[in-house]
């Protein structure tokens, strides 16, 4: 079975060519088959709560399971092993989610975040009919726990970037506080910020992941998330602003400026 970037098949079409070793055993075991679907919705779901920390482990796990070829009891004890793991990793998933989603809902909070709030607006000057929401069908390169941030319309109007923060750490605090969030007589807050940026082709609507974006820490205890501003004129690239956390001991009045991001391939280069 074959994942192929951020959405992944619980399936794959057997009369495809070029299929592999493990592919053709699949396809012609029906109980194999079968297994192979289970594992990939079960990867699926586990994707849409966690992104890319599941595609991680799910890429590992394919080089693993790749060395069985195509003997069958191998490839359905591996299958059944990682079926396993993913539904435990589901369940300990789900069981978060709710506070992930609500430290992801209050992050103008956030110390870090909170003095930003303003900047998180929709630029669509350019592109008015631009939806702001994902296509249905690309919901599943977002994390439901992940709130929106803002868009932003290339000038020609051909793409939309669209930004989503979430929480994904959370950590207990010894007091209540309006920092943090409060749910089951414990109060908490965020530990880890991770921020998504998905580029939508307009007009087909078809939309990637175009990166993950956390905290950077470059000089003493400052710290920053880059956030699209806007593109540039030429529409190639995206500028990032530094949104600077507050400062720690030592972060002083920090700054870490602009920086650009290709809008084909997602890397990062100095203004």
């Amino acid at each position: 079975m074959s994942f192929s970037g951020h959405a992944a098949a619980a399936s794959f079409d057997c009369s495809q060519p070029g299929l592999d070793a493990v592919e053709k055993a699949i396809c012609a075991d029906v109980g194999l088959s079968q297994l192979d679907a289970d594992m990939g919705a079960a990867y699926r779901q586990l994707f849409f709560l966690t992104g890319t920390s599941a595609l991680a482990s799910q890429r590992k796990w394919l080089k693993l399971r790749s060395h069985c070829g195509s003997q069958v009891p191998c490839l359905q004890k591996r299958t059944e092993m990682r079926l396993a793991a993913l539904r435990a990793e589901l369940a300990e998933a789900q069981k978060d989610s709710e506070l992930l989603g609500l430290l992801s809902a209050a992050w103008t909070k956030d110390d870090d975040l909170a003095d930003h709030q303003q900047q998180a607006v929709d630029n669509l000057e350019s592109c008015p009919r631009a939806s702001l929401d994902l296509e249905s069908g690309a919901a599943e390169l977002v994390p439901k726990t992940y709130v929106r941030l803002k868009a932003i319309a290339t000038h020609r109007c051909d793409a939309v970037v669209k930004v989503f923060l979430g929480c994904t750490e959370a950590i207990e605090e010894p007091d209540a506080s309006e920092q943090w969030v409060g749910t089951g007589g414990k109060w908490f807050a965020c530990a880890r910020w991770n921020e998504r940026l998905v580029l939508e082709d307009r007009p087909s609507g078809h939309a990637r992941l175009l990166a993950d974006l956390g905290f950077e820490t470059r000089t003493g205890n400052s710290g920053a998330l880059f956030v699209p501003a806007a593109f540039t004129k030429s529409d190639r690239d995206l500028v990032l602003k530094a949104w600077m956390g507050s400062p720690g001991a030592g972060g002083g009045d920090m700054d870490y400026g602009d920086e650009l991001m290709s809008r084909v391939n997602g890397r990062r280069r100095p203004k």
